[in-house]
């Protein structure tokens, strides 16, 4: 009931800003939502904004095995990058996709996820695309979480 409350105030909101499309901030609020899910670890909460099929591709055979696989990749990136401080929409790829910059403490990637029709992650990845604490002749190895 509250996930259904907080699209009924998107669409609200959306609507009352003629300039502003409700896709768009559909996927600014599940974008944030996967922000504070990567930020703490939270397979749980991740477990809520992917689809069944996309879990499905995250390594391991039983769900304590694909928390640790996410938690592994999740700490890989923010031990180079920091943690993810802000996203922003960078354009919408119809017709169920975004492309997003993500903003970490120290560097930023590009996020792209597809959505379902009940807002679910269907294809997500993450491309490094800028570090600060690396020089040009040594940058982190990109990050791709599509397979999971």
């Amino acid at each position: 009931m509250k996930k259904f409350g907080l699209f009924l105030v998107l669409i609200f909101l959306c609507s009352s800003t003629q300039a502003v499309d409700i896709k768009e901030c559909v996927f600014v609020e599940i974008a944030n939502r996967y922000k504070e899910a990567f930020n703490g670890i939270d397979f749980k909460k991740v477990q809520t904004l992917w689809s069944p099929e996309l879990m499905e591709k995250l390594e391991g055979e039983t769900e304590d095995e694909k928390k640790v696989e996410f938690e592994r990749k999740v700490s890989l990136v923010m031990e180079h990058l920091g943690k993810m401080t802000k996203v922003e929409l960078a354009e919408l790829d119809p017709p169920d996709g975004a492309f997003f910059t993500a903003h970490f403490e120290r560097g930023t990637a590009e996020l792209f996820f597809v959505l379902n029709e009940k807002h679910q992650a269907t294809e997500i990845s993450l491309r490094v695309t800028g570090h600060s604490s690396c020089s040009e002749e040594d940058p982190p190895e990109p990050e791709d979480q599509s397979d999971e």
